[in-house]
C-alpha cells in the first residue's frame, strides 16, 4: 500500500526551492530565501515518515527497501553534479580553494558535509559563496536523520503505539528548547548540526502521525484557515527574516509551523490546495530537488570565474539550472528511480564507480593540497606554496599585527614611538614596515578600526548609524575611534602617526578632518596610507602564461578602487603615501606578480609575505617615505 501522490507538496516544494534560489542569486531581494530550506525538511520529514507508516501498517516494510529508494532517488542526481563540477574545479580553482573543494565533495559523499561547513567560515560569510558545495550541508543533515528515524520508527510503533503522538510531541518541544538555547551561544553549530536541525523533519513526522491517527482536535471552520494562515507565515519569513534573524531558534517555529498548517489543512476545496496545485508550481516541484542541486555549483564557478554578475547574468544563471534540472529530472532522477528501467545490480554497478571516480579525483587533491599535479614549480613559486611558514594567508596579514602590536601601550623609553591606525590594510601596512626591518629600533602601537565600521571622527554618531550595516551595529558601537579621548591621549605620545584603511568613497569625504584631529592632538609627524587594490587570477588564467609572461602581466584592477585613488590625490592639503602609485604609476593597470614571479596580493587586496616584502622595497627608494620616517625616528635607511 503506497500513499497518495499530494500535487500541493510539489508546489510547496516550489517555493522553497524557489525562495532558495533566488536568495542564492539576489540576497537583498529576498534576505530570508534561506527559509526554503526549513521548508524542505518539514516535507521530507513527512513523506517519508508516511512512506514508513504505511509500509508498516500493511507489513511491507524492509530496511534495505527503505535504503534502496533513499539511494535512487538521492544519489544519481548528487553524484552526476560532482562529476560535472570536476573540469571546472581543475581549471578555475587556485590550489586552497580545490583543496577545499576535494574536502567539502568527499564529506558529502559521506553525508558529513555539515561537518566541514561546520569548521569553515559561517554560511553568512562572502567567501562561502565561492563553496561549490556548501548547499550539501542540508542534505548531509536530512541523510544523517533517515540513517536514525526508521529504527526510531519501528520502536516507537511497537512498543508506544498509543502513545506516539505524545512522544514525538515531546522530544519536538525538546529539541526547539535545545536550538533555542544553542542559537545563542553556538549559532554555527545550531544553523548545521542534526540537534539542532532535527526538529524541522520531526515536525513533518508529526504531521503525517495527525494525518494517519485523523486526529481533528480543531473546529472545523477553523481548519479551513489554517493553510492560509501557514502561507502567510511562510511568506513572511521568507520575505522578512534576514542573516540577523536568530536562527535556527525559537522564531523559525514560525515557518515551520505555516508548512505544517499547509500539509496537514489542505483538504480537497481549499483554496491554497488548489494555488499549490497549479501545473506550474507542480513542475517546478518536480525538479526542486536537481534545481537545488544545480544551482549552488552554478553560482559558484560564475564567481569564481567573475562572470554572469548583473541582474541579467544572474537570471542567465538561474535559467541555466532549470535547463540542467529538466534534463537531470527526465535522464536521470526519473529512470534511476524506476526498478524496470534501472535494475538494483545495475544501480549498485553505476553508483559505486561513479562513488569510486569521485573520490579518487577527490583523494589525489586533497593529497596534493590543491595542486593535482596542474603547475609547475614556478607557478607554485606564485601562490606562495611555501606558506605553510606562516598559515594561510589570511593568518599572515594579522597574526604578528595582533601579537606585538594592536592596542599596546607606549612604554617611557626613548624609542621612537609610532602609532598605527586603521582596519586590515594597517596590518598589512605593519608587516610592510615589518618585512623591511625598520621596526627594529622604533616602538610601534596599532589601534585597529574594522572597514565596515568606517574610520570617521566620533562626533559623526548620528551618520554612523545610517552607514553601517545592521548586523554590525553593535560591534561597532565599541570602537573607539579619532576624536575619543583616549585614542586623542595616545596620538599625542606617538612621535608619528601613520594612517592606513581600504578607504572607500564614503571615508575619503571625511579624510582630511581624520588629519586635523591627528595634528591637533601634537602628531606633526602624519601620513595617510593610499588605498590599493590588485589584479587576481584564476588557476585557468594561469595555466594559460608562462613565467615571464607572468612577470611582466599587467590586469586593470576595479573601477570604483581606482577612483577612490584618484579622489585622495587631489585633496592636495593631504600628507598622502601613495602606495597605487609606487607599484602601479597613475595607470589603472597593476601587476599581478613580484618581479620574482610571486603573488603580490592573495585577494585583490591585502598582501602575501612576498608582496609586503616588495612593497617595503619600493618604499625604501621613494622620497616622501623616507623623508617622513626620518623626520620622526632620526634612523638612516
Amino acid at each position: 500500500m503506497g500513499i497518495r501522490y499530494r500535487p500541493e507538496i510539489d508546489g510547496l516544494r516550489a517555493i522553497a526551492v524557489t525562495s532558495v534560489v533566488f536568495f542564492h542569486a539576489f540576497p537583498n531581494w529576498l534576505t530570508g530565501g534561506f527559509i526554503g530550506v526549513d521548508i524542505f525538511f518539514v516535507i521530507s520529514g513527512y513523506l517519508i515518515t508516511s512512506i514508513i507508516l504505511s509500509e508498516m501498517t500493511d507489513g511491507s516494510f524492509s530496511f534495505l527497501g527503505f535504503y534502496e529508494r533513499r539511494a535512487r532517488r538521492i544519489l544519481p542526481p548528487l553524484f552526476a553534479v560532482m562529476i560535472s563540477t570536476i573540469p571546472l574545479a581543475w581549471m578555475m580553482m587556485l590550489p586552497k580553494a580545490a583543496k577545499e573543494y576535494s574536502i567539502s565533495v568527499v564529506s558529502s559523499l559521506f553525508f558529513s558535509s555539515n561537518f566541514w561547513f561546520l569548521s569553515e567560515d559561517s554560511y553568512w560569510a562572502e567567501p562561502s559563496q565561492l563553496k561549490p558545495f556548501l548547499h550539501t550541508w542540508s542534505l548531509s543533515v536530512e541523510e544523517q536523520f533517515y540513517f536514525i528515524f526508521p529504527f526510531l520508527m519501528l520502536i516507537l510503533f511497537k512498543f508506544l503505539s498509543a502513545n506516539i503522538l505524545r512522544v514525538l510531541i515531546y522530544v519536538a518541544l525538546l529539541l526547539v528548547v535545545l536550538t533555542e538555547f544553542l542559537s545563542h551561544s553556538h549559532t554555527k553549530f545550531a544553523f548545521y548540526m542534526l540537534p539542532t536541525r532535527g526538529w524541522e523533519l520531526w515536525t513533518g513526522v508529526i504531521v503525517a502521525v495527525l494525518e494517519v491517527k485523523n486526529y481533528q482536535p480543531l473546529n472545523r471552520y477553523l481548519i479551513k484557515t489554517l493553510p492560509l494562515c501557514g502561507l502567510l507565515m511562510m511568506m513572511f519569513s521568507i520575505v522578512f527574516f534576514d542573516e540577523t534573524t536568530r536562527h535556527p531558534s525559537i522564531i523559525t517555529l514560525i515557518p515551520i509551523i505555516g508548512s505544517a498548517f499547509i500539509i496537514r489543512y489542505s483538504v480537497e476545496g481549499c483554496i491554497i490546495k488548489k494555488l499549490l496545485s497549479n501545473k506550474f508550481l507542480v513542475g517546478i516541484g518536480l525538479i526542486s530537488y536537481g534545481l537545488y542541486l544545480w544551482h549552488y555549483p552554478i553560482f559558484a564557478f560564475s564567481l569564481i570565474g567573475d562572470s554572469f554578475s548583473s541582474i541579467l547574468g544572474k537570471f542567465i544563471l538561474i535559467l541555466g539550472s532549470l535547463i540542467l534540472s529538466i534534463f537531470s529530472f527526465y535522464l536521470i532522477e526519473r529512470p534511476f528511480r524506476n526498478n524496470a528501467v534501472v535494475s538494483k545490480k545495475t544501480l549498485i554497478s553505476l553508483l559505486s564507480f561513479s562513488f569510486i571516480a569521485i573520490f579518487a579525483f577527490n583523494f589525489v587533491s586533497i593529497a596534493t593540497d590543491g595542486e593535482i599535479w596542474r603547475y609547475e614549480k614556478w607557478q607554485l613559486n606564485f601562490f606562495e606554496k611555501d606558506r605553510g611558514k606562516n598559515g594561510t594567508f589570511a593568518n599572515y596579514v594579522e597574526t604578528k599585527y595582533n601579537l606585538n602590536a594592536k592596542d599596546k601601550a607606549f612604554s617611557s623609553s626613548s624609542k621612537p614611538k609610532l602609532l598605527i591606525i586603521g582596519d586590515s590594510f594597517s596590518q598589512d601596512f605593519y608587516n610592510v614596515l615589518l618585512e623591511s626591518g625598520l621596526l627594529k629600533d622604533i616602538e610601534i602601537s596599532a589601534h585597529y578600526i574594522p572597514t565596515n565600521c568606517k574610520n570617521i571622527p566620533s562626533y559623526y554618531s548620528h551618520i554612523l548609524s545610517e552607514v553601517i550595516a545592521s548586523k554590525d551595529q553593535t560591534s561597532c558601537n565599541k570602537i573607539i575611534r579619532l576624536g575619543s579621548a583616549s585614542l586623542n591621549n595616545k596620538i599625542a605620545a606617538a612621535d608619528a602617526v601613520m594612517v592606513a584603511s581600504n578607504w572607500d568613497d564614503f571615508a575619503v569625504d571625511y579624510i582630511v578632518e581624520l588629519q586635523d584631529i591627528i595634528q591637533q592632538n601634537g602628531a606633526g609627524n602624519t601620513v595617510f596610507i593610499g588605498k590599493k587594490s590588485f589584479p587576481t587570477l584564476t588557476s585557468y588564467e594561469l595555466s594559460k602564461l608562462n613565467i615571464d609572461s607572468i612577470r611582466n602581466l599587467k590586469k586593470a584592477i576595479d573601477v570604483e578602487s581606482f577612483n577612490v585613488i584618484g579622489r585622495m590625490k587631489k585633496i592636495e592639503s593631504l600628507k598622502l603615501l601613495d602606495i597605487h602609485g609606487l607599484i602601479c604609476g597613475d595607470s589603472i593597470y597593476c601587476p599581478v606578480s613580484t618581479p620574482e614571479g610571486y603573488l603580490i596580493s592573495y585577494d585583490g587586496g591585502h598582501l602575501t609575505r612576498e608582496g609586503a616584502v616588495y612593497v617595503g622595497n619600493l618604499l625604501l627608494k621613494n622620497e616622501r617615505f623616507v623623508n617622513f620616517w626620518h623626520s620622526f625616528s632620526n634612523l638612516k635607511l
